[in-house]
């Protein structure tokens, strides 16, 4: 709701309403008790500027999304830093510790349930036992130390699925007037230099591999550029296949249902699907599999 809604405010007033968002945005680094809400203070500055700006230029999704989602990566990776190294505050850690407490608490509930369902003593110690071991990894210095390495990329699959579902009410609703200037999913192309992005992040991974400690802030570089960047290539295979499904007259709902089929059979081929769809969408580069010009781009299908 705050994207649609600021995105429509900065689409009637333009750059005027900007103190205003960016003024929000400002709020987790200055006041301490709104750290952990800084995911509602910064979205409208972040999708209601990129929102507002992509529909008055007539650009599209490759723009919104890829400008949205690094910019809110960026801000919530600076403001999780702030916290950490200047307040002493640290967001992960205050996760995961409310994730522990709220797992214990559960313990006794799933104890009860599983004696009224009739489960067996081993059924019933097998629930525990899973729930305990998920207790510890909570626990475990190396997992929170992971969660804090990810963090941009984390925040940034967060505002990729803040833009991607604002993007599709924009289309049909709030936006509707406008929206056949702009470019949908089967449009979405990264510029070409992201490429060397992820050819930078992936070469950091493998120099730094085997001693990610020795350089721990390139490392992490690297690994959240190799990720987002991947991230950001498998929204454009996805482009790629729903060109296709639209020119073959076959129904787009299939490619989402698919996906998510094959999530719930095996997510480990679904890991195995998304390597695919980097690999493919970065191919388009040489490849440009959909032969984009601005007349075809024009021409909605």
């Amino acid at each position: 709701m705050l994207a649609l809604c600021s995105t429509l405010a900065f689409y009637r007033f333009g750059w005027w309403i900007v103190p205003v968002l960016v003024s929000a945005a400002f709020v987790p680094f200055i006041l301490t008790d709104y750290a952990g809400d800084v995911t509602v203070y910064i979205s409208p500055a972040v999708f209601g500027i990129t929102g507002g700006y992509c529909f008055r230029k007539k650009l599209g999704l490759d723009f919104y999304l890829t400008v949205s989602a690094i910019a809110f990566a960026v801000l919530f990776t600076g403001n999780y830093l702030f916290q950490k190294n200047v307040r002493g505050f640290d967001m992960v850690k205050a996760s995961m510790d409310e994730m522990t407490v709220m797992l214990e608490s559960w313990k006794p509930d799933v104890k009860q349930s599983d004696s009224q369902v009739s489960k067996t003593k081993e059924e019933a110690d097998k629930t525990v036992s899973d729930l305990d071991a998920m207790i510890a990894t909570m626990k475990d210095s190396k997992w929170i130390q992971m969660a804090r390495d990810i963090m941009p990329f984390s925040a940034f699959i967060l505002a990729v699925a803040i833009a991607g579902t604002s993007f599709l009410f924009m289309m049909k609703f709030t936006m509707k007037e406008v929206a056949s200037s702009v470019k949908p999913l089967q449009f979405f192309r990264l510029n070409d230099y992201f490429i060397f992005a992820l050819i930078a992040g992936i070469a950091g991974l493998l120099l730094l591999y085997d001693r990610p400690e020795a350089y721990p802030e390139l490392y992490v570089i690297a690994l959240n550029t190799a990720l987002i960047v991947s991230a950001l290539y498998v929204v454009q295979a996805v482009g790629i296949v729903k060109h296709y499904c639209i020119r073959r007259n076959i129904p787009v709902y299939v490619l989402p249902l698919l996906l998510l089929t094959l999530t719930m059979i095996s997510p480990g081929l679904m890991v195995f699907l998304m390597i695919l769809f980097t690999g493919l969408g970065s191919l388009d580069l040489w490849a440009d599999f959909r032969k984009l010009t601005p007349d075809t781009t024009n021409n909605k299908e």
